[in-house]
């Protein structure tokens, strides 16, 4: 069974000030937090907060699934990325599931932004630096990479101007599992 992240928009519409992360992570997957301690899945959900214009929950997966992207209805910015991509598959590793690649989730993406988060960071929240990392390279993202770049959490990251990469069709084809 996939759990679809879609399925996060209906939960969204509760409303609270925070962003909210109800995923937890492994504790062996303590590299992949932030400087502030938040899992990628907290940090995550800050930055979807970003478009969704409320707070966006991160749920848990069910046993044997993945967080999908955006549909073609809810694309936008803040899902279209490779640093939400990256969180969101970390978020997806931590808890002992898998996740999809590059290429599914910008699925349904008219526009996708890569190595940048193209909307500003929500003040107080630190990205960890390998969420920065190239994952269209390799299509995929790369839990060793991430982990052998953890010492980027130093660097401070700001927003730049977004480059666009490319332009991906407006109907969603076939999704390959």
């Amino acid at each position: 069974m996939l759990w679809w992240l879609p399925t996060f928009f209906i939960l969204s519409s509760l409303r609270s000030t925070a962003a909210q992360a109800q995923a937890s992570c492994l504790p062996f997957y303590s590299w992949a937090s932030n400087s502030q301690n938040q899992s990628p899945c907290q940090v995550a959900a800050s930055l979807l907060t970003v478009c969704n214009g409320s707070p966006f929950p991160v749920l848990p997966l069910p046993a044997n699934s993945e967080y999908l992207g955006p549909t073609l209805q809810d694309a936008n910015p803040c899902q279209c990325n490779t640093v939400t991509y990256s969180l969101m598959s970390a978020c997806g590793a931590c808890q002992g599931q898998d996740y999809v690649s590059w290429s599914v989730w910008t699925t349904n993406c008219a526009t996708v932004y890569g190595n940048i988060f193209p909307e500003p960071i929500p003040s107080g929240v630190s990205v960890p630096g390998w969420a920065y990392l190239d994952v269209e390279a390799e299509g995929n993202f790369d839990q060793t990479n991430a982990k052998n770049n953890i010492s980027r959490h130093l660097l401070q990251y700001r927003p730049r101007q977004a480059q666009l990469h490319r332009h991906l069709p407006l109907y969603p084809p076939n999704r390959p599992k």
